[in-house]
This record gives C-alpha cells, sequence and structure tokens, in this order.
C-alpha cells in the first residue's frame, strides 16, 4: 500500500467507522432518550428511520457517484451525516429526533457505497479482497464498541454526544478525502434514473411503513394496510421494469441472476434483521425491566459482537 492509498484509505475508515457504529450507538442510549425526551411509542422508529433513508439512498448515490464522481458525492454524503447528527445531539423532543435520524441515514447511504466503489478504484484486483476484509472487520469493531460507548456515554457524559462524537472524526475525513482523492469523472453522457429513484423510494417506504406502524397506528387487517401492501406492489413491480429497460439503472436486475449474488443478499438480509433486532430491543429490555444502567446493557451485547 503506498503512501496515496494509506491516505486515502485511513479517511474512508474513519467514515465506514462512524456510520457503521451509529446503527449500534444509539441502541444503549434509546432509553435514555425516551426518559429524557418521552414518547416511548416512537421509539423503534429511531433506529428504524435511519435503516430506510440509508436502505433507500445506497444505490441512489452509488450511482450518482458513477456519474458525478467519487469524491463529490462523497464529501455531500458526508457533509449530510454530520449535519444530521448535529442536529440529533440537540433535538428537544422525539419527533425531532426521528426527522434527523431520517436525515443522518440519507447521509450514511452515501458513504458505504462509496467507500467500497473508490476502493476498486485505487487498488488493483489482487488487492482489493484483502482491503475489503478490513473495512469488513471494521464494520465488526464497530458493532462491538459501539454498544459499550453508547452507554458510557450515557451513563458518565451524556446522550447527546453520542451524535456530536461524529463531527471531528467526520470533518477529518472529509478533508483528507478533498484534498487527496484524484477525479475519476470522464466525460460520458449522464442518464439520471429517476425514474428508478423515485419509484424506489416509495416503494420501499411504503413497505417498512407496513412493518413499522402494522399492529399499532393501525390494524393489520385494516383498509391501510391493504392499501400499503398496493402501493408497495405496484411501485416496485415498476422499478424493476424500469431498471430492466434503463440504460444506466440504478440497480442492476441483471446481477441478481448471478447465484453467488444473490445467495449472498440474501444471506446478509436475514443475518441483518437479526442483529438490528436484537441490538435495539436487548438494551430495551435490560434498562427498563432489570433495571440497569446503559453501560451494563452493552455488556449484555458484548458476546454477540465478538461472535
Amino acid at each position: 500500500m503506498n503512501a496515496y492509498q494509506r491516505k486515502i484509505t485511513s479517511a474512508l475508515l474513519i467514515a465506514t467507522f462512524l456510520t457503521a457504529i451509529e446503527a449500534t450507538i444509539v441502541s444503549t442510549a434509546t432509553p435514555a432518550i425516551v426518559k429524557k425526551l418521552g414518547g416511548i411509542d416512537l421509539i423503534s422508529w429511531v433506529v428504524a428511520l435511519y435503516l430506510l433513508t440509508s436502505a433507500v439512498t445506497t444505490p441512489i448515490f452509488g450511482k450518482l457517484a458513477d456519474l458525478f464522481g467519487r469524491k463529490k458525492v462523497f464529501i455531500v454524503g458526508t457533509s449530510i451525516f454530520l449535519v444530521g447528527s448535529l442536529l440529533c445531539g440537540i433535538s428537544q423532543n422525539m419527533g425531532q429526533l426521528i426527522l434527523f435520524r431520517a436525515i443522518q441515514g440519507i447521509g450514511a447511504g452515501a458513504v458505504i457505497p462509496i467507500t467500497f466503489t473508490i476502493i476498486g478504484d485505487i487498488f488493483t484486483f489482487e488487492q482489493r479482497a484483502k482491503v475489503q476484509g478490513l473495512f469488513s472487520a471494521l464494520c465488526g469493531i464497530a458493532g462491538l464498541f459501539g454498544p459499550l460507548v453508547g452507554g458510557f456515554l450515557v451513563d458518565y457524559v451524556s446522550w447527546h454526544w453520542i451524535f456530536f462524537l461524529n463531527l471531528p472524526f467526520g470533518l477529518i475525513s472529509m478533508w483528507i478525502i478533498g484534498k487527496y482523492l484524484e477525479g475519476n469523472v470522464g466525460n460520458q453522457e449522464r442518464k439520471i434514473d429517476y425514474g428508478g429513484a423515485i419509484t424506489f423510494t416509495i416503494g420501499t417506504t411504503a413497505i417498512l411503513y407496513l412493518l413499522l406502524a402494522g399492529g399499532s397506528s393501525f390494524q393489520w387487517n385494516s383498509v391501510m394496510t391493504y392499501v400499503l401492501l398496493i402501493i408497495t406492489v405496484i411501485f416496485l413491480v415498476v422499478f424493476i421494469r424500469i431498471q430492466i429497460k434503463h440504460p444506466e439503472p440504478i440497480i442492476p436486475i441483471k446481477l441478481l441472476y448471478y447465484r453467488e449474488i444473490l445467495i449472498a443478499n440474501l444471506v446478509s438480509f436475514l443475518a441483518s434483521a437479526i442483529l438490528i433486532g436484537l441490538t435495539t430491543y436487548i438494551p430495551l429490555w435490560v434498562q427498563s425491566v432489570l433495571l440497569k444502567g446503559a453501560t451494563f446493557s452493552g455488556f449484555v451485547l458484548l458476546p454477540m459482537s465478538i461472535g
């Protein structure tokens, strides 16, 4: 790894760690946040909105990076993430926190895919597997330390700092990328898949809102449930048709024809569902039922993270 690669990799590692740890650091702090801001019925939205917006914007930012360059989109995405972090830290009620977490998630949706794209740009084919392994290991470390760091900050400092902590490190990452990353945009004609972006956003939002609010805000066997299901099916079907026909789709559907890619994504989906569920609700149970501190709930999650 030469000097240029080390500089860019260090910046990417910082940004990746921030976005990865943000998914778990909030889990141990959520009960304390609810105690301060109220709105326990909205607790799932604190995590879900971050994941929703990052999931929706990940393929969109990935495509924009192909069209406008990695540096510009990375800096814009990281800026959005840091603005969302700052706003989360100064939230005065649960509604504001949920909204600002959504903004934070939009920025996170840019950092993760562009990080791996830049790796592909600056490393040779033989080097990529080792470097990608390094970033994957970092995500595991973030999952390991996130609950502990969140619990420590809640018990001994303030829950606000789980968001403020992102600011100095994020700015350092942006500065390094802005100064050292070489441009890589050609003069190709730009064909942005606006239709795919809109239909993907609406369809994904509808199904996730159904899963989040169903059974609480409205009954499962209700008109709202069927309306959301219809919206989901219509827009996702249209999205797939657009992806098949568009010359530069957000998600090339043909990739899923490869068994290795399809199975890997399916396994990742199922594993993530389990991990996110555990890291979200175990701290709530430990702190609200067992009446233990936030740091203790972080230690409860530690064996899972190590595994």
